[in-house]
């Protein structure tokens, strides 16, 4: 039983070590995934509930302003004294924020609860996706120089993500529509504290990666990301896109219009929204098996695959502008739902591809010292674009419509992709200059 499920979620080419590795990164990435993503969605309809709309704006700009301030330093102590360390901080405030949000009804509780969260995240950010990376290359550079493990595998968990993703989403659906939002709150806070044991007894720091804990070494590990960054005009452009694309997808779509849209054309309850919505993510389940078979016979220098499934966002946001124009969720339609759900197939088939290249991108250009550090950078460029991004597009709903502010992500997520895509054409040059700086260390 152990042997399939190895050649199905990890590989058979692995030693034990690898595995091990592999298992806990799988383990530990569901279970984190399962207790967000089960009351994400309910989270904000809770807040826009409870309190006045320009209290939810002050809670989201409060929200992105801690993590612009806050992530990159404290993602840099990850480096510092070692990934095991900030995660377990992490989740002590997310099980905080958690208790306060079960507890709370009124706008300074929700603030405080705001605050807190947001503080947890930037503990948090990509703490364990540098620690899987790190030790990864350490294991299995060698063994997996084309990353075509590598990529199997995060073809593989992709699978698996859109499957728990659909299935927590329909779950915490009926929880909050049979019970109620805090107790499915309550359940969030369940699984959170599984991450907090399981990250005690599964993430362990290689001895000899951490470094001397001093204010200095914190200066220069605070300092280095940001030379990273800045090191290249290609690094800088690819990386400055690839914000832009997020900020579009998070500040603006996920805040102001995705549930909306799953509201509008479900009739607006809890369960028939999660319903809606699992129904899109799951279906994209079938895609994934295509996209294992072809990555897997995936070259590492297909650039201009890359920048094909970028350009899959603008032209997806474009697509929902046209639908929305076309068939507005007047009333509840199977065939206008039967649409919806065939509109996010192309996210569904392009993004998971997409995330695997930029992983592989990731993993190749960003030395291993810098790379929490620098994980944490990119979220928060992300933030502080994103807080531009919700003031325009709080603009643009209160002065020009829904529809327009939709036209308006497609417009900024394109600008994204074409800096990412003017970032690698200096590609083999930024290569050069990371296996010569790694050479001399």
């Amino acid at each position: 039983m152990k042997e399939t499920l190895i050649r199905l979620l990890i590989s058979d080419k692995t030693e034990e070590k690898a595995t091990t590795l592999l298992w806990s990164y799988l383990i530990l990435d569901s279970i984190r995934l399962i207790a967000f993503t089960i009351s994400s969605m309910f989270i904000v309809l809770f807040l826009l509930d409870s309190l006045e709309s320009t209290e939810v704006g002050f809670l989201f700009a409060l929200s992105y302003f801690i993590l612009t301030v806050i992530d990159y330093p404290t993602g840099v102590l990850g480096d510092v004294i070692g990934h095991q360390k900030v995660l377990i901080l992490a989740y002590i405030f997310h099980i905080i924020s958690f208790i306060l949000l079960i507890i709370s009804e009124t706008f300074l509780p929700l603030l405080l609860y705001s605050g807190i969260s947001a503080f947890a995240s930037s503990q948090e950010s990509g703490a364990l996706e540098a620690w899987f990376d790190n030790n990864y290359r350490r294991l299995m550079n060698a063994k997996d120089p084309k990353r075509e493990i590598y990529n199997s595998f995060q073809a593989r968990k992709s699978i698996l993500t859109y499957s728990l993703f659909g299935f927590s989403i329909l779950i915490g659906g009926f929880i909050a529509y049979l019970f109620s939002r805090k107790i499915l709150f309550l359940v969030s806070l369940f699984f959170i504290i599984i991450v907090f044991f399981l990250i005690i007894a599964l993430v362990i720091d290689e001895k000899n990666s951490k470094v001397e804990i001093t204010l200095k070494n914190y200066f220069d590990q605070f300092s280095n990301g940001i030379k990273v960054l800045l090191s290249h005009y290609g690094i800088f452009l690819f990386f400055i896109g690839s914000t832009i694309i997020w900020a579009a997808n998070n500040s603006i779509w996920v805040n102001f219009l995705l549930f909306r849209i799953y509201e509008g054309y479900s009739g607006g309850q809890d369960n028939t929204t999660a319903l809606l919505r699992a129904l899109i993510f799951t279906s994209g389940v079938l895609w994934q098996f295509l996209i294992i078979r072809y990555i897997t016979r995936l070259k590492r220098n297909k650039l201009w695959i890359f920048i094909t499934t970028s350009f899959s966002n603008p032209i997806f946001f474009l697509g929902m502008y046209v639908y929305y124009l076309w068939f507005p969720p007047t009333e509840v339609s199977v065939f206008l739902i039967i649409g919806l759900i065939l509109m996010f197939q192309m996210p569904s088939i392009f993004e998971p591809l997409e995330g695997i290249l930029r992983n592989q991108l990731n993993l190749d250009l960003i030395p291993d010292r810098s790379r929490n550090s620098f994980y944490s950078l990119l979220p928060t460029l992300t933030n502080l674009i994103g807080i531009f991004g919700a003031l325009i597009a709080g603009f643009f709903l209160s002065n020009y419509g829904f529809v327009e502010t939709i036209l308006l992500t497609a417009i900024i997520s394109g600008l994204g992709v074409i800096l990412t895509g003017l970032g690698l054409f200096w590609l083999p040059q930024i290569q050069n200059a990371i296996n010569q700086e790694s050479n001399r260390e």
